[in-house]
């Protein structure tokens, strides 16, 4: 079958992105486009972080004429992504929705005969792709949630994919066009960066007797073994050119004896991009692994060409520069920064 995995964030919508500059396109969406891949079927990405609108789905929708479309959703996304699934609705598509906002209001999606997926999502897509190829039912797939007689019902729990992460491939990048990417970051912060995953969340739903009203959420968090991370890093350094991997996980959580097993582990790989954190981390006496002392890089310290304590900058200025987004690399909010955030 061919499947369509679509992005409804728009760059150009986004005040907040436009003055940050920072996007990134989802990991989520790159392991199910290389799961649906692995499992035979034809894949393609419609990103729109940098297109100019819905008319630009609505353009490869009707290029590609897809059997199914995956979209992400997030609150600030909602509306997009409502539309995206309305139009390939009415064109025939099945759609299947993921991502947060899905657990938030699933009734909005669901009653347009979408299909909602709750939790880990490559089994629960291959499953659901086989029923669709195969034109069978999908009551007993687990870990989903749908419309039938005007209440939402959700299927059993999906488990959580095993800890043994070979068994999932590696997330699908050459479908997607990096290198507006890649222009954007080295323009406005002067390197590019790729992303990677040290860590997996799984979100266990629990429901009521009914089997419609969500009452709790569990969410496990499983660590990757570090030589499949240090492998990842040398295929990304072999098919691209970047300055940085950055981890996408919470670092701190993993803590300082994990970076430095990781540190080792790239040393003894001959792993030379250095990676950092999604946000500071304040560990003492964290190696530098010299001369590569910056393989321990977290974002806002430790990072190439600039020193363990950046030069100081008075209150007005660091808080000028972070409500215009370019807040440089080792500057740091003062604690005594009132309405910094």
């Amino acid at each position: 079958m061919k499947i369509l995995f679509a992005y409804p964030f728009f760059l150009k919508d986004s005040v907040l992105e436009q003055n940050w500059k920072t996007p990134y396109f989802p990991l989520g969406i790159l392991y199910l486009a290389g799961a649906a891949r692995q499992a035979g079927h034809s894949v393609s990405i419609f990103d729109g972080t940098f297109a100019d609108g819905f008319e630009d789905f609505v353009s490869m929708f009707n290029t590609i004429q897809p059997d199914v479309v995956c979209i992400t959703s997030l609150i600030t996304l909602r509306e997009r992504a409502l539309a995206f699934g309305r139009y390939a609705i009415a064109q025939g598509a099945k759609v299947i929705y993921g991502g947060p906002d899905v657990q938030v209001v699933p009734s909005n999606y669901a009653q347009m005969g979408a299909i909602l997926v709750v939790g880990e999502g490559e089994p629960t897509l291959i499953d659901l792709l086989n029923a669709f190829q195969n034109n069978t039912t999908i009551e007993s797939i687990h870990g989903i949630a749908y419309w039938t007689d005007n209440v939402l019902k959700y299927t059993a729990p999906r488990q959580q994919i095993p800890l043994d992460w070979s068994q999932l491939p590696l997330p699908a990048r050459n479908l997607l066009n990096f290198e507006p990417y890649f222009q954007l970051w080295q323009t406005h912060h002067g390197y590019t960066s790729m992303t990677l995953a040290a860590t997996r969340a799984y979100t266990s739903v629990s429901d009521k007797v009914d089997d419609v009203i969500r009452t709790q959420f569990d969410t496990y968090v499983r660590v990757r073994p570090i030589q499949d991370i240090v492998a990842e890093m040398k295929l990304i350094e072999k098919d691209y050119s970047v300055d940085r991997f950055r981890l996408v996980d919470d670092l701190g959580a993993l803590g300082k004896d994990w970076l430095v097993a990781l540190g080792e582990a790239m040393l003894m790989a001959d792993i030379k991009t250095p990676y950092e954190g999604l946000k500071p981390l304040h560990f003492d006496d964290l190696p530098m692994y010299a001369p590569q002392k910056d393989l321990c890089a977290e974002r806002t310290i430790w990072l190439p060409g600039i020193d363990h304590d950046p030069k100081a900058m008075d209150i007005e200025t660091i808080q000028r520069r972070w409500e215009q987004g370019i807040l440089q690399e080792g500057e740091t909010l003062p604690s005594s920064c009132k309405n910094c955030s």
